[in-house]
């Protein structure tokens, strides 16, 4: 396998509590929105797996799922050879979730790459934005030091997102240094931020798998050592169970508000332009996506005919 070579890290392991009263309406279903085909018919999931293999070969593609997953994953084959699935004794939050398929890259390739992609994201022009994630991973390459961000220029104000200021680019790269990360801001804070210029931050970002893991480590030295102490029995008899032991021992973290909004120094953003982005963390920026590209599914016909939980889903 060719060293830093560029990796794909699927984060799919989480709950989506805040949409599961929603799919139970819309789909009749209590399964994470990950594994959801909210419209049209693939899965979130694999909405994701499709775009990342645009860039990266199946062999170099990790899905991180939480126990309990694997029959959800069945019928969007990222749990076959020869992509790569991960079952986290259970979800711990964001950090350990990134962790774990950095200490299996880690051994395979000291010196790789990585890619991270949130399995709950709308993406609309997909070939435009693989372009900036290619672009970010070519300029890594110039500015090893940082990890990359991909940042929407949004159209509007959106509070419930992260939030990005930029500022002078880095260098000959397309990469602009970060003054500043705001994780979810509230709504007056959220309209300053647009008003600036600021950039949504996708959660997608690029860098050196070692920098990744070291800055993780500096600032979660506590599940630093659990995870380490999980590489060292890794390829023993003993490996599931140090990582039952060490995930029940373990406590939640969340990477963008413990490591991202700390690292500011170490973070550099790509703006991406012209693409419609969504994080669907809850039922209203669903259904405002909907409306926006103007798809009908039943649900929305539903609503607009004032029957169904409208104003749950977001509707005014």
């Amino acid at each position: 396998m060719t060293r830093g070579a560029l990796w794909g890290v699927i984060l799919a392991g989480g709950e989506g509590r805040r949409l599961r009263p929603f799919l139970r309406d819309v789909h009749g279903t209590d399964r994470p929105k990950q594994f959801c085909a909210i419209i049209g018919t693939r899965s979130m999931l694999r909405h994701t797996v499709d775009r990342a293999r645009w860039l990266i070969p199946e062999e170099r593609t990790i899905t991180v799922v939480t126990a309990g997953y694997r029959p959800f994953v069945a019928g969007d084959l990222v749990a076959e050879p020869p992509r790569i699935l991960l079952e986290q004794p259970c979800n711990r939050d964001t950090a350990p979730g990134i962790l774990l398929p950095l200490l299996v890259i880690l051994q395979r390739d000291p010196e790789a790459r990585v890619v991270l992609f949130p399995s709950d994201h709308f993406i609309l022009e997909e070939g435009r934005f693989m372009t900036h994630v290619a672009e970010a991973a070519a300029a890594i390459g110039r500015v090893p030091d940082r990890v990359a961000l991909l940042g929407i220029v949004p159209d509007r104000s959106a509070p419930g997102y992260g939030w990005i200021e930029a500022g002078v680019p880095l260098g000959s790269s397309p990469l602009l240094e970060v003054r500043r990360f705001w994780e979810k801001p509230d709504r007056g804070t959220a309209r300053r931020l647009f008003t600036r210029g600021c950039l949504l931050n996708t959660f997608v970002l690029v860098a050196s798998a070692r920098l990744l893991w070291d800055v993780t480590r500096r600032r979660l030295p506590d599940l630093a050592g659990q995870f380490e102490r999980m590489v060292e029995a890794w390829d023993g008899p003993d490996r599931e169970a140090v990582l039952e032991a060490e995930y029940a021992a373990m406590r939640p973290a969340n990477f963008s508000r413990e490591v991202l909004e700390h690292e500011a120094g170490r973070l550099a953003v790509l703006p991406v332009r012209g693409v419609l982005w969504s994080d669907w963390g809850e039922p209203a920026r669903v259904v405002e996506t909907v409306r926006r590209i103007g798809a009908t599914p039943w649900w929305v016909l539903a609503a607009d005919r004032g029957e169904g939980h409208r104003d749950a889903w977001g509707y005014a």
